[in-house]
């Protein structure tokens, strides 16, 4: 039996998360949760779940802080993360903080249980929000995607029509050493060409 707490604001979702679970023998509801702080307290008085579903936006404790927590303190815990927000910046921020799947709310009946048995038995799910590749780097570079002023720099000059090899040459690089750098920040902002990274980059206030 795979026990689960679900964490979401809104009552109502949480109690028609709880109904469709509960369809499945295989799952249980041992505990629910309107933010980060009601998790913790769970948590704290010894109720751990296998699996932790979790929203983003919440009152007074985002899922961005609550997931951090969890991941720093109940690393047996499987986050998952359960969202409208499908922003790619939000959602590789939510994989920074410790989760290690995506399910959009609209999509809950095509996905939500094939990720609670992934992250489950595997340790992660990927799928077109959340990429294996994407929680790979989550996992091997944990951060609280804050930028360095280098790493702004390398942005604002992706932004301009430079060649990656005279971006390299402005700051002293090598080529390899910049497609390294490159590599890593198109992760963090899990996109896959220049012109994305820019456009999250001004959208997000980068830029």
């Amino acid at each position: 039996m795979i026990q689960i707490i679900i964490c979401d604001d809104h009552l109502l979702i949480n109690d028609w998360l709880k109904s469709w679970l509960l369809k499945n023998p295989n799952l249980s509801v041992i505990g629910e949760a309107s933010n980060g702080h009601e998790v913790i307290d769970l948590l704290n008085n010894g109720l751990v779940p296998d699996i932790l579903l979790l929203d983003i936006k919440m009152e007074p404790m985002n899922g961005y802080d609550t997931a951090k927590y969890v991941y720093d303190n109940f690393k047996e815990v499987g986050i998952i993360c359960i969202s409208v927000f499908s922003e790619p910046l939000a959602i590789t921020k939510i994989a920074a903080c410790g989760a290690r799947a995506y399910v959009d709310k609209n999509k809950v009946h095509a996905n939500l249980y094939n990720a609670i048995m992934g992250v489950y038995q595997n340790g992660y799910f990927a799928n077109e929000w959340l990429t294996k590749e994407q929680i790979e780097y989550a996992i091997a570079n944990p951060t609280d995607f804050s930028f360095t002023e280098d790493e702004k720099k390398y942005i604002q000059q992706m932004s301009t029509d430079l060649p990656y090899k005279a971006i390299a040459a402005k700051n002293k690089m090598t080529i390899h050493q910049f497609e390294l750098k490159r590599k890593e920040l198109f992760a963090r902002f899990c996109a896959k060409t220049r012109a994305k990274v820019i456009d999250l980059a001004h959208r997000t206030g980068l830029l």
